[in-house]
């Protein structure tokens, strides 16, 4: 069907309803409904049943080229599954307390418990999954201990998670990221080592670099405004909320002081993940799921061999690991429905949203143009792999139109900031979403309500957004250095943190 205002109504409609209700899964069931429901010609009962017989089929086994079937989506549940059974065993058996413990000798405030989760968000650099879940579930004791909120804890490491994962190039980003800029060079008639010009565009990703050093300046400083001030300072007064003193207790009475609970399952995921990545990155998905598969079960062999706990205690923690991650699981597979309604072969958003962009603009503006849309696309759709996917190509092609269509366009700084800002403006949409995938696996990995993780980190996503748009993406298509603009970015987020910002009561 070819793209129209209808194709905004799915994400629309699961967003209104998410902040209305305060709950994302009706919301986002609802907006899956919708959009099948247009699909099928305004039958809501044909739309019903394709949710069903169709769309979570597909989300789970797609369909892929010649017959072949994409397993990705159930390689992220599996890897999920696992990772949430290794932190289940690494907590109940005393291993992450006993790792905290000796961090937290040196570990003695509330600005190096932050800067601490900055620091491990930026060494969990191959996968935002992995990062977002690895760190939340293994900080939340020691930031409950200081004093700093599960709401600053999920900002910490969503806000780490997708931009490492997308500037590294090693990660499950780098190959998809480099495939999408050849394909986009390809189509405008160009052949390009597209590793070389992921390295050109990364000065031109803005937010995701913006993003980092501002998450460091919120640790460094201590310093919080808006809603995040206000969860900070309740965080900070000496009466804590049920939920974390019954899981700081609950971590005390499991505690036995083994390390090796924690850092052998910690130790053969990394291990696993490096060696499987440098050996084939195109698998990287199932990389994931093994290297998952391989630490949970180390931890439960590691409790077991040590008489820390029976075999059906053992198994017990593993399956108490995996059942907390199945609310992730459920608002996940429902985000990838509304993001694959969204896409190129159904209601094409991403498409009419460019269409209103027109083909008439000055290439000056198209830096900020595609910020904008990206953003908005991955707001809408929850996903920044589906908005790079959507996006790279046409606006590749776009710029290098506006441009002229030269061959030595390939490193003109408007091109690569068009690109650069496709790339960027999709990860900043991703950080406002309350349907985003890395939004729901942050707020579950640190125990937050998920809502309230989108309240308190969208000031702060706007903030970093609005800087990169305009002190990066307006001045870089007007011929202003790419440096002095990131510098540019990065005063002005501190001053504007020193005169803003407030260091919450009793830290």
């Amino acid at each position: 069907m070819e793209a129209s205002l209808l194709s905004l109504l799915p994400p629309v409609v699961a967003i209104v309803l998410a902040i209305a209700l305060r709950n994302v899964m009706p919301a986002l069931f609802v907006g899956v409904w919708v959009g099948t429901t247009i699909m099928e010609g305004g039958r809501p009962d044909l739309g019903f049943l394709r949710i069903f017989d169709t769309l979570l089929l597909q989300q789970v086994a797609a369909p892929g080229e010649n017959g072949t079937v994409d397993y990705f989506h159930l390689h992220i549940i599996f890897f999920t599954v696992f990772l949430g059974a290794m932190v289940g065993v690494m907590s109940l058996s005393g291993g992450s307390k006993a790792v905290l413990d000796r961090i937290a000798g040196r570990i003695d405030n509330r600005r190096h418990g932050q800067m601490l989760t900055w620091l491990s968000g930026l060494i969990i650099f191959f996968d935002d999954y992995a990062n977002t879940l690895l760190i939340g579930g293994t900080m939340r004791p020691l930031t409950d201990r200081l004093k700093i909120s599960r709401e600053k804890l999920a900002f910490l490491i969503d806000s780490t998670a997708a931009p490492v994962a997308g500037l590294s190039l090693i990660s499950t980003w780098a190959g998809f990221e480099v495939s999408l800029l050849v394909e986009g060079f390809q189509a405008v008639g160009q052949t390009v080592n597209g590793w070389e010009v992921f390295l050109a565009t990364i000065p031109y990703r803005f937010y995701p670099l913006t993003m980092l050093l501002f998450v460091f300046l919120i640790g460094w400083t201590g310093r919080d405004y808006g809603p995040m001030l206000t969860a900070e300072s309740q965080a900070a007064h000496p009466h804590l909320s049920s939920s974390i003193q019954s899981e700081v207790s609950e971590d005390s009475r499991n505690a036995s002081s083994l390390m090796r609970h924690a850092l052998l399952p910690i130790g053969i995921l990394l291990i696993t993940v490096v060696i499987g990545m440098m050996l084939d990155m195109d698998r990287a998905t199932e990389v994931l799921v093994i290297a998952s598969f391989l630490a949970a079960a180390v931890g439960v062999l590691s409790t077991i061999l040590s008489r820390t706990f029976t075999v059906n205690e053992s198994m017990e923690a593993w399956i108490v690991g995996a059942k907390s991650m199945v609310p992730a699981i459920v608002i996940l597979t429902l985000a990838w429905m509304i993001g694959a309604i969204c896409d190129d072969d159904h209601l094409k958003t991403g498409r009419y949203l460019q269409q209103l962009v027109g083909n008439s603009l000055s290439p000056e503006w198209l830096p900020a143009i595609a910020f904008l849309i990206s953003a908005a696309v991955s707001f809408m759709t929850g996903s920044s792999f589906a908005t790079m996917g959507l996006l790279v190509v046409p606006f590749t092609e776009l710029s290098w139109t506006a441009l002229g269509g030269d061959a030595s366009l390939i490193s003109d700084p408007v091109l690569l900031g068009t690109v650069g800002s496709v790339l960027a403006g999709a990860i900043f949409g991703d950080h406002c979403s309350p349907i985003s995938d890395t939004t729901v696996l942050s707020a579950a990995a640190a125990d937050c309500d998920h809502l309230k993780h989108v309240e308190t980190q969208f000031p702060y996503a706007l903030t970093v957004g609005g800087t990169s748009l305009l002190l990066g993406c307006l001045p870089i298509g007007f011929g202003i250095n790419v440096w002095l603009c990131l510098i540019a970015q990065i005063v002005v987020l501190f001053v504007f943190l020193r005169i803003v910002g407030r260091i919450p009561s009793d830290s």
